[in-house]
């Protein structure tokens, strides 16, 4: 009985995704229970809780009153949005700050009373996407979107401000963004900066430390802000457009020593919130009229497991490579650029791999080792071409070859399995799917050698 190298491959899904007006599409889940389109009347309290501080700086925080869901006049009827208001009192509400005392102001000066939300879950690596509108008044109130995570254990502390604006006249298109890192007694030894190896479209211009200047006004209509977030990078969106990447961190004072941004890997608390502006304290102006931060969304996407390796079983004399995920919202693929090889002995049983999905990027070999049996046949299969660089497979199953299977063939832009087809191969030798090659959804291909 022959033994056969067997890749099983069936598209689950469709092979692209769409983020708001977003950038990399194919390689991220959306994960719907950790987003928010903001459409119910009601906070939705499986993922925002209330209340992380009652006081900051200068700003005292009613969260209950101050966070409203409802229309917005700047979206189309219908389109609800989560509206964190800002609102002027007097006397002044006094208190007690929570922050540092260098950071302490006159309690006198604590006559905004702002809202907040904070999320229960916490967040680490993945895609952020926020589309709103900042608070139209000339009044120094400083909205913000960011996240926060502290380690007991190695008294590290984290932060990413995606952005700050310090609203107030001459300031409605201001971005501000932040990586802070250090010890919970030294918060920012290291912060964001920027240095000429830094990638990105310059659509702002650097006024101050992490101060930019934008081509828009961020107050009169909704803009979308994005940051990615992974070991080895951190980068910033406005309007789908990439801004900046920062791969290290500077230690303050010494602009010669880095980290890398690897440093920053504590799941974080996402907030929300608007507080009078911190950056603005000689300007204790006006009253904030009650204008809201409007936020259309959240979206948060996590990237798809890179699978680069398959492992062999001698006892049961098989490789398998089979994913499984406790989140119904995962699905996997073999990310573009990091193709996989899958080498077995000819008398290997089975090669059995399970995948939500295969991308036309991915190059994936299957290759038997060995001494080749005779050949019968010194035919190389190529894929027939139907419409301009666009390959399709002649709709037969069991397709054999001596030699070698390769797709898409010359001339081929892209080669697909359309759905609906089952499609197998039996190649001599060796069977190439390259940059190219797709499974679409509802198709099924299987690759034998032997």
């Amino acid at each position: 009985m022959k033994k056969y190298l067997i890749i099983i491959i069936i598209a689950i899904i469709n092979t692209s995704f769409l983020f708001g007006q977003n950038y990399p599409a194919g390689y991220y889940n959306l994960i719907r229970s950790y987003s928010d389109e903001f459409n119910s009347p009601y906070m939705k309290t499986s993922l925002w809780k209330y209340n992380w501080a009652t006081y900051a700086e200068e700003t005292v925080f009613d969260t209950i009153n101050n966070v409203k869901y409802g229309q917005s006049p700047s979206l189309p009827i219908g389109s609800k949005v989560c509206k964190i208001i800002s609102n002027y009192v007097n006397p002044p509400i006094a208190g007690n700050y929570w922050n540092s005392e260098e950071e302490k102001v006159d309690t006198a000066y604590a006559n905004v009373v702002c809202g907040q939300i904070m999320s229960i879950p916490h967040f680490k690596y993945g895609y952020y996407e926020v589309k709103a509108r900042m608070p139209n008044t000339n009044a120094y109130i400083c909205p913000a979107f960011w996240l926060t995570g502290y380690n007991a254990t190695q008294n590290k502390y984290t932060e990413i401000d995606i952005f700050e604006n310090h609203s107030g006249i001459n300031y409605h298109n201001y971005w501000l963004f932040f990586l802070h890192y250090g010890s919970m007694e030294n918060k920012y030894q290291f912060n964001e900066f920027y240095f000429p190896e830094d990638i990105g479209k310059h659509i702002c211009d650097k006024l101050f430390h992490n101060e930019y200047k934008t081509n828009c006004d961020l107050t009169s209509n909704f803009h979308t802000f994005g940051m990615e977030w992974q070991p080895e990078y951190i980068n910033f969106y406005l309007d789908g457009n990439l801004f900046r990447q920062f791969t290290t961190i500077v230690k303050n004072g010494d602009n010669n020593t880095r980290i890398p941004v690897s440093n920053m890997d504590i799941p974080m608390t996402l907030i929300f919130w608007t507080k009078r502006g911190c950056d603005h304290r000689p300007f204790h102006d006006p009253n904030p009229s009650g204008e809201a931060f409007e936020i259309d969304y959240f979206r948060y996407y996590k990237r798809k497991p890179i699978l680069t390796n398959a492992f062999y079983n001698s006892s049961s004399n098989s490789i398998t490579l089979v994913v499984n995920t406790n989140n119904p919202e995962d699905t996997y693929y073999w990310i573009p650029s990091n193709n996989l090889t899958i080498n077995g002995p000819r008398n290997l049983n089975t090669v059995n791999i399970s995948l939500s999905s295969v991308y036309n990027e991915t190059s994936i070999t299957v290759k038997a080792t060995g001494t080749n049996p005779p050949a019968t046949s010194s035919n190389i299969f190529i894929f027939q071409q139907s419409s301009g660089n666009i390959c399709t497979i002649p709709y037969q199953n069991n397709i054999y070859v001596a030699n070698n299977i390769n797709a898409p063939c010359s001339g081929c832009t892209s080669t697909i399995i359309p759905s609906g087809k089952n499609i197998i191969f039996v190649s001599e030798n060796e069977i190439n799917l390259n940059p190219g090659f797709e499974v679409q959804l509802g198709a099924t291909f299987e690759a034998f050698t032997h």
